[in-house]
């Protein structure tokens, strides 16, 4: 799997839940079939913490497909700053 594209972020709070998308394009660049589940590493700047938030499906990819976004709600994160990581 591969980010082949610039991704972007964005957020909004829904019914007091925050979520949170990734945009971009994740290819699989590999010459057999994959599953994945995709995700978003949350790595908070000051502490190293890393949190996750997975797709809530398994995603089938055949050699050249791609996928073009990621989303849902965070929980138990707390307020700070975050550098922000597709995962997968």
């Amino acid at each position: 799997m591969k980010c082949t594209k610039t991704y972007t972020a964005q957020s909004d709070q829904a019914n007091n839940n925050q979520w949170f998308a990734l945009i971009g394009a994740f290819n699989n660049l590999s010459l057999v079939t994959q599953e994945v589940v995709f995700g978003i590493r949350f790595e908070d700047v000051n502490t190293c913490t890393n949190y996750y938030m997975e797709d809530n499906e398994v995603t089938t990819l055949a050699p050249g497909q791609g996928y073009v976004q990621c989303y849902g709600f965070l929980t138990g994160m707390p307020d700070g700053h975050y550098r922000v990581y597709p995962a997968f």
